[in-house]
């Protein structure tokens, strides 16, 4: 990860982390994260009383705290770094992802000012990673995790954040997913509003660390070795894949619609995932063409 981060962005970047537990996190292992990241490392150890279990609950406080530290950051830093709304990349993923390749910074930038608000990366199976700028996740997602349930910042965030990208692009029935939020290049990028989602880098990969009685070492789960030199910085931009419902799709925004010309190269029912059995209804699909944003 910090080779990845020293190659796309210079000394331009810091890292933010929630952590909780029953009886707090070892200090010691924090403050060793923190050197390892030249000190631009901020984290918060909270001390939970029980099991988080619902991903509603626990994806909405985790990725609301890590907005909160990166807020106080960004604060104090005014006047000392340009970080503009629309081109700060704001990169979420897993603690346990290997990266492969360093990022583009100034070709995403440039996408996510143009677009305003939208997500790149790996929304289905949306523990891997996904990629907005501060705009993004900022006005449409943080503030809305905090909101009152019912209300459509929340509902709008929860469809944007971490675990609901998944359930809202093919999991349910696109019907019990927005609410009658509007997408934002509906009414104007608006909040509350949904954000595109576009299916585009997947160059990591999860790494798991020998467990108690288990003969396998440290492996990637695609079997390649984590440490492998990082490419040439992946532009995520290029080559990004439409995600749409199984049933339904034809009923989107046409904002939101892939051009004609990708749909001529047909759709691939990804609806197979062991975990993502679709019914009827309930399965996603991904356009085989890429295009250009």
């Amino acid at each position: 990860m910090l080779n990845m981060l020293q190659r796309s962005a210079g000394d331009c970047w810091f890292v933010t982390l929630l952590v909780s537990s029953y009886d707090g996190i070892d200090l010691a292992i924090l403050q060793d994260d923190y050197q390892f990241f030249q000190g631009r490392f901020s984290f918060v150890s909270v001390i939970r009383s029980g099991i988080a279990k619902p991903k509603g609950y626990a994806y909405a406080v985790h990725w609301h705290g890590c907005w909160w530290i990166a807020q106080q950051i960004r604060e104090a830093l005014k006047g000392k770094a340009a970080m503009d709304p629309s081109s700060t990349i704001v990169l979420r993923h897993r603690p346990d992802e290997c990266f492969r390749h360093c990022f583009d910074v100034e070709a995403a930038a440039a996408a996510f000012t143009r677009w305003r608000y939208l997500i790149l990366g790996q929304p289905i199976s949306a523990d891997n990673g996904l990629t907005t700028n501060w705009a993004t996740y900022s006005n449409l997602i943080a503030p809305g995790l905090a909101a009152n349930r019912s209300s459509n910042l929340f509902l709008s965030a929860m469809s944007a954040s971490w675990s609901k990208s998944e359930y809202c692009n093919g999991m349910l029935d696109p019907g019990e997913c927005d609410h009658g939020i509007p997408y934002c290049l509906m009414n104007k990028n608006t909040a509350p509003c949904r954000p595109p989602v576009l299916l585009s880098w997947q160059q990591h990969c999860l790494c798991r660390l020998q467990g108690k009685g288990s003969s396998e070492t440290s492996l990637c789960i695609d079997r390649k070795p984590p440490d492998l030199p990082l490419d040439a910085c992946m532009d995520i931009t290029k080559g990004t894949k439409c995600i749409l419902p199984r049933s339904g799709w034809q009923k989107l925004p046409q904002q939101l619609l892939p051009p004609a010309w990708q749909l001529k190269g047909g759709l691939k029912d990804s609806g197979n995932v062991a975990y993502m059995r679709p019914t009827s209804k309930k399965g996603y699909q991904t356009c085989k063409a890429g295009r250009d944003l």
